[in-house]
């Protein structure tokens, strides 16, 4: 039995098999930490500089169990706690919840007394029970609630949730909004930092002070502005109709604006994934030696300008950082392995081939409309020319690259998922997943030590050195979002998409002195 007291908190978004992922289109050409620091020189705070200002969509509920939009979501973190959230290192800390044990596929949450909602009615096991059956459903939560078959109240202020399947880090995906018992449809009452209230035809959030035992930030009141598209949002925020903002950088797109700036980690994976059923790649030691020629750090400060970190794992760096695992760009070695798999002549064309007259010539399948993935493909064809391998780069529409990955139709293909915050890499490692395409999981290596790994059969370590030398797929880096705010606002410089209001308590306005 594993016990752990006094910990984590999660507010983390849903799973999708993301070829291209995202809500609002690019913000700015700015690369990380580019523009003025986020607290002027020669300043002095006070509450009246400014009103915080921020988005929500008028055609959604205020119901964390409706909200389908990036904006609704990330919104309802403020108005809504949970029983954990991850921290920017994807460790779960504790928020409703006061601690949590797990032994098998039973996993139970004691919950903090003395907790209440927004109208001081407690909070107890019979809401968080109510809450997760309204998640379980929900757009914003279906995803990484799907290994939770069910909740049921074990006491007062205890819950025990029964998994499907085994999952070590199952704690990271209880971020569901807790509202209140058979409350209000459309914004039932919540226990979060702030609390929705209405002011002569305007929407605000109010600090909500008895959060937790005490919520008391700088920023007390907050207007929320509707925004009908969210296309509009940079625009928005450039002639002041908005304080803050977030762009998950969808499309590669980054324009120049007026405003600080600041790189917030997501858990997109963007890997390049090889098709089992090639005569070639079919060969472990080829796929290795790619992945060894591959300049990770090169993809990830030229070809997505700054806004990912580089992946030496299938797991996101930010989680595994304590373990420094890494793979070296490693000509010699590859060219061994290039060699062992009968690869050692190269014709008139520069392209390495074997005795039975197979090149390593290849087509590499990206998404035409993402200006980032069709960066790194060029760069990805460039690195391994240089060791006879060629790569036809095929650039297509996203409704056609998508049919042409689930068509087979590809050598590689660069493709990208968003996993849950407990790292669950089951869409890419388990027959039918979301993002298992050209993966053979019946014969591969890495699968069956996956399924060890979660079965608690194999270290992190010793899973990542049998991933390593099966390589179904090739992780190059996590995308990272911008997030762009008023120049006359403080907030902390370390952010991630868990909870972009993560820190909201520490914010504030400042002026400067004349």
């Amino acid at each position: 039995m594993v016990l752990i007291k006094n910990i984590f908190r999660t507010a983390a978004l849903a799973l999708a098999f993301v070829l291209i992922t995202g809500v609002l289109s690019g913000c700015g050409k700015n690369k990380p930490g580019e523009t003025a620091s986020t607290k002027p020189e020669n300043t002095a705070q006070t509450e009246e500089t400014g009103l915080l200002k921020l988005p929500y969509s008028k055609s959604e509920p205020f119901n964390p169990f409706k909200v389908k939009s990036l904006v609704g979501i990330q919104l309802s973190a403020l108005i809504y706690d949970s029983l954990f959230r991850v921290d920017s290192s994807y460790k779960p800390v504790a928020v409703i919840a006061k601690s949590y044990t797990q032994e098998g596929l039973k996993l139970t949450v004691e919950i903090k007394t003395g907790l209440t909602f927004s109208d001081g009615e407690a909070l107890d096991a019979d809401d968080v029970v109510y809450s997760f059956e309204k998640a379980h459903t929900s757009p914003a939560y279906a995803g990484h609630l799907s290994n939770i078959g069910s909740a049921a109240k074990s006491s007062e202020y205890s819950v025990v949730f029964f998994l499907k399947n085994q999952d070590p880090y199952a704690v990271n995906c209880l971020d569901f909004a807790v509202v209140k018992y058979l409350d209000s449809d459309d914004s039932p009452l919540g226990s979060g930092r702030y609390i929705l209230t209405d002011s002569k035809g305007d929407k605000y959030l109010k600090a909500n002070e008895a959060r937790l035992g005490g919520f008391f930030p700088s920023i007390k009141k907050i207007l929320l502005v509707n925004v009908s598209d969210s296309d509009i949002l940079s625009y928005s925020l450039q002639i002041g109709s908005l304080s803050f903002i977030f762009s998950d950088l969808r499309n590669g797109d980054i324009r120049r604006m007026k405003a600080s700036i600041l790189k917030a980690d997501m858990n997109n994976l963007v890997y390049l994934s090889f098709n089992s059923s090639s005569p070639v790649l079919k060969t472990a030691g080829v796929r290795r030696a790619v992945s060894m020629l591959i300049d990770r750090k090169a993809l990830a400060a030229q070809a997505f300008q700054g806004y990912s970190n580089a992946a030496y794992s299938p797991f996101n760096p930010a989680w595994i950082s304590d373990f420094g695992f890494t793979v070296k760009t490693d000509k010699t070695h590859a060219v061994l392995l290039l060699r062992k798999a009968g690869f050692s002549k190269i014709n008139s064309s520069g392209i390495r081939y074997n005795s039975s007259g197979n090149e390593l010539e290849f087509t590499l399948l990206v998404n035409k409309d993402n200006i980032f993935k069709r960066e790194a493909a060029s760069q990805i064809s460039s690195q391994l020319s240089e060791t006879g391998i060629k790569v036809n780069i095929n650039e297509l529409p996203l409704n056609e690259y998508t049919s042409a990955v689930k068509r087979g139709d590809y050598d590689m293909y660069l493709g990208e998922v968003m996993l849950n915050p407990d790292m669950n890499l089951s869409p890419l490692l388990s027959a039918g997943g979301s993002a298992s395409f050209g993966i053979d999981t019946k014969e591969s290596t890495a699968c069956a030590a996956y399924k060890k790994f979660l079965d608690g059969k194999l270290e992190i370590k010793e899973f990542i050195d049998a991933f390593n030398a099966d390589t179904p797929f090739m992780p190059i880096c996590y995308r990272c979002g911008m997030i762009a705010f008023d120049r006359s606002l403080s907030i902390p410089q370390s952010l991630n998409t868990s909870d972009i209001y993560s820190e909201i308590g520490s914010w504030s306005f400042v002026k400067t002195q004349s």
